[in-house]
């Protein structure tokens, strides 16, 4: 037997693993904060259309209107509203992201289940010309999401 018997790594070797590591962080990086924003965009909306579906269906179980209400605002927390008192009550938008009442005012649904204050339109965005979600109640009482790039 000739030679001596190596254990570990030499330094050259530790030198390209580091550098290596390096570029795959360099490139995970950027791409785990993108899925982050778009998660958390995802939830924010989803968390906004199953409010507004649990109002239409708690207008229709109880036969009597229901409000979806902010509280101050819907990017900070939102209720759901019938017979002067609150039904449930929902945590706003996630992380920096703003839910704004767009179009119309707060949704009323009667015992039918249709929108008794018309039209309605939400948009939770995060920053100016960057991906968003746009959320329209019909007057009867549709609930459609879709994206959209913020204004």
């Amino acid at each position: 037997m000739s030679g001596k018997l190596r254990n570990g790594f030499t330094l050259i070797e530790l030198l390209v693993l580091m550098a290596v590591l390096g570029v795959v962080a360099a490139i995970a990086v950027p791409n785990f904060s993108r899925l982050i924003e778009s998660n958390q965009l995802t939830t924010t909306n989803n968390d906004l259309v199953g409010a507004l579906n649990m109002a239409r269906t708690e207008a229709v179980r109880s036969g009597a209107p229901v409000s979806l209400v902010p509280n101050p605002t819907f990017t900070e927390s939102y209720r759901i509203i019938g017979g002067g008192a609150v039904i449930s009550e929902f945590q706003g938008a996630s992380g920096q992201f703003t839910i704004a009442l767009t179009n119309g005012g707060n949704p009323r649904f009667g015992a039918t289940g249709l929108l008794l204050s018309g039209g309605s339109e939400f948009s939770v965005c995060r920053a100016s010309g960057e991906d968003g979600t746009r959320i329209r109640i019909t007057a009867g009482g549709q609930i459609r999401s879709a994206r959209f790039t913020c204004p």
